[in-house]
């Protein structure tokens, strides 16, 4: 219902008019014409006894300060309202200012090339949803079907009302601005004249302006932050996006329509901007909310799409951004996500599936769709898509670009950033969001720039259910090859690695004997990045969430080009004959299937090899076994445990027997380092060979020893 609009059982009116704009001169003079319309067209007995016919005593008493009454002569009503309408033309004829809604009127005729006979319309729509005694005259005609309504429009606007019915069922710009196309069944004359809710409203508005109006359909798009040259990762896919786009506008082809998905934070809305920019493009987007800030309904987007098309259809060199899709199309499960447009018989999905690809076929400019997922959209409106890409993000060198442009000039360390860049699952708003927090708090120098920006990111991750996966620490002690002991030589794997960047590798052996920190250290020679994933990283608590998770941790080091280093990998890697539940082995099926089909560095690291599968050994190129020392490493790593901690070691290493120590790892080394940290007194070489001495026997006992705790 309008605002003006009236129950049958309200048929009470005001004396004072209660319109939400004073009565302009062009609106009292199309009130003279509606009542001279009706009095030619009808006796005025036959006016007077419809049931609003109160309303029309009122504004003839109100505008004529006439009574008409059931005596009145039809002739004095005709010659009052023709006086007060030539009053009114010879009024506008004097005028100088320009009536504000004739001014907004014109404004958006001229914007969107509308004929003359379209913008007499637009004034008369304008007008009357400006004022309410003109839309109470226009319905006293009561319901009428469309061309009764053409012919009650036509003398009004000096119009032959063939014309006029053309105007409003033909796509037009008039029709473009939302006006419906009401044809189905009768309707009072203002709904022919109605314009959507949001244009209504700023319509209304006495400084209305032709960009506010436009921007109920679309709005300018932002300048991107991002050049072509970031999106490279993307490969051939944007390429050809690319080409095709610059033929497909040269040629002025109808119907071409593209489709980016994938995670939040991949880019998509970044490239289209960058991609319209590129090709000289002016680039508009569809709204998502309203100007109160509320979001619209997937029939509202969708419609103010089509007018878009509508209105940019003779403006060549533009495209349409539409972000956001995934509500505007209905689930392929047969969901209806537009009620609100269903009528008549049969199922409202099926008219709305129609509608949809009639869209998808008939745009008249390239329109770039984007959206997080596409699972719940019909094949039927996926083949209607010239290209379906999916981007999984800018490359670790672009990531690391746009965060050192975005905390330039904050005091914040070179390494935090980096690792910063490293974190995939941060959007460029949550990386934006963090650099303006940091700003308004201005840390005073680089130790407490990483102290806040751990504590943001830390935030984010937790919010988002990403791993912590902080920066790594700097080791107690310096890595020694020599004091790795394997079953192959790794300095020929890293060196045929060099050569040939693709393999799978299976480290195993107890812990602490360096398998990780081979890794790390093979990814700093390969001078490539090393992506970490850990048993807490991927498992998740849903059903194929787990394959999900393993799937993205390959994806993301296939196109990073990286490394990838599975700790704890017999969690995924299980004998598939002890399963006790389906996803375990849909878990493990998956991990060998990505593992065959990566092309790059697969690093599985495990201390208990004896549990993994049997069809995971032929999938692994190298298998290699790390040992713990022997006593002359446990001699080595001793001096430079010593030498980290500044004692001297003159003197103390004859009288001690290392070969105690044979059986120890570089992770026992390790932990002694940082004991001492925390027990000043045992800084000295006979309690460090204790200590030392006290891991290995830890390590050493048997699990299952001890008395047992419980019922037996």
């Amino acid at each position: 219902m309008l605002p003006w609009e009236k129950t049958e059982a309200d048929d009470t009116m005001p004396d004072r008019p209660r319109g939400r704009q004073t009565t302009t001169t062009h609106a009292r003079r199309l009130l003279a014409r509606v009542f001279l319309g009706l009095l030619e067209d009808n006796e005025t007995q036959d006016i007077l006894t419809r049931p609003k016919s109160r309303r029309a005593r009122i504004l003839t008493r109100r505008y004529l300060a006439l009574e008409w009454t059931d005596e009145t002569p039809k002739d004095v009503l005709q010659d009052a309202w023709e006086r007060f309408e030539a009053d009114c033309s010879d009024a506008l004829s004097k005028q100088a200012d320009c009536d504000p809604v004739e001014r907004i009127c014109d404004e958006i005729a001229s914007a969107l090339g509308m004929k003359p006979l379209e913008a007499s319309l637009l004034s008369l729509a304008a007008h009357t949803h400006r004022n309410q005694d003109l839309a109470t005259a226009l319905d006293l005609v009561g319901e009428c079907e469309d061309h009764e309504a053409a012919s009650l429009f036509a003398p009004m606007l000096a119009m032959d009302w063939c014309d006029v019915l053309t105007v409003l069922h033909t796509p037009s710009p008039f029709r473009a601005l939302g006006i419906q196309d009401v044809m189905a069944r009768r309707h009072t004359p203002t709904r022919f004249l109605a314009f959507p809710e949001q244009v209504a409203r700023v319509i209304q508005r006495h400084s209305a302006t032709t960009g506010e109006v436009l921007a109920c359909f679309f709005r300018p798009s932002p300048e991107p932050r991002l050049t072509m040259s970031d999106f490279a990762s993307a490969g051939q896919d944007v390429e050809f996006l690319q080409r095709y786009l610059r033929l497909a506008t040269a040629q002025e082809r109808k119907g071409v329509n593209i489709l980016l998905h994938g995670k939040p934070g991949t880019g998509k809305t970044e490239l289209a901007r960058a991609l319209a920019r590129d090709l000289g493009l002016v680039l508009q987007e569809v709204p998502s909310v309203d100007d109160d800030k509320d979001p619209l309904p997937p029939f509202r987007r969708l419609s103010a799409y089509c007018a878009a098309q509508d209105i940019m259809a003779p403006r060549p060199g533009t495209a349409l951004l539409f972000d956001e899709v995934e509500d505007v199309f209905p689930w392929a499960q047969g969901e209806d996500l537009f009620p609100m447009r269903r009528r008549g018989g049969g199922s409202g999905g099926d008219r709305n599936k129609g509608w949809l690809t009639s869209i998808l076929e008939s745009n008249a400019r390239p329109a770039i769709w984007v959206c997080n997922v596409i699972h719940q959209m019909d094949p039927a409106y996926l083949r209607r898509f010239d290209m379906v890409i999916e981007l999984k993000g800018p490359d670790r060198d672009t990531r690391e670009r746009l965060v050192g442009s975005l905390f330039e000039g904050i005091a914040v360390g070179s390494e935090r950033l980096v690792h910063l860049a490293n974190e995939r699952g941060f959007a460029v708003g949550h990386l934006e969001r963090m650099a303006n927090v940091l700003r308004v708090m201005a840390p005073i120098d680089e130790q407490e720039g990483n102290r806040m920006l751990g504590t943001l990111v830390q935030q984010v991750q937790g919010a988002l259910g990403l791993p912590a996966d902080k920066p790594r620490p700097d080791l107690p002690l310096p890595y020694r090859a020599d004091c790795v002991n394997t079953d192959c030589d790794l300095a020929e794997v890293a060196a045929a690695l060099t050569a040939s960047p693709s393999a799978r590798l299976c480290l195993y052996g107890p812990p602490g004997t360096g398998k990780t920190q081979w890794a790390r250290e093979l990814a700093e020679r390969l001078s490539r990045p090393l992506l970490v994933r850990r048993a807490s990283d991927l498992l998740d608590k849903y059903v194929g969430g787990t394959e999900a998770r393993i799937r993205a941790a390959f994806e993301q080091a296939q196109a990073e080009d990286a490394i990838l280093l599975i700790d704890e990998a017999d969690s995924f890697l299980q004998a598939r004959d002890g399963a006790r539940a389906h996803w375990e082995t849909s878990m493990v099926n998956e991990m060998l299937t990505a593992m065959e089909a990566f092309d790059g560095i697969f690093v599985a690291s495990t201390n208990l090899q004896d549990r993994l599968d049997a069809a995971s050994a032929r999938r692994f190129d190298f298998k290699v076994k790390f040992s713990p020392l022997d006593a002359a490493q446990a001699r080595q790593l001793f001096g430079d445990l010593l030498d980290l901690l500044g004692l001297s070691n003159e003197g103390s290493q004859p009288s001690m027997a290392f070969d105690a120590l044979a059986g120890a790892t570089p992770g026992d080394f390790a932990n002694v380092a940082r004991q001492v940290r925390l027990a000043p007194s045992k800084r000295n070489p006979h309690s460090l060979f204790q200590l030392l001495r006290k891991e290995l026997e830890f390590r050493q006992e048997p699990r299952d020893g001890g008395r047992r705790i419980g019922f037996v």
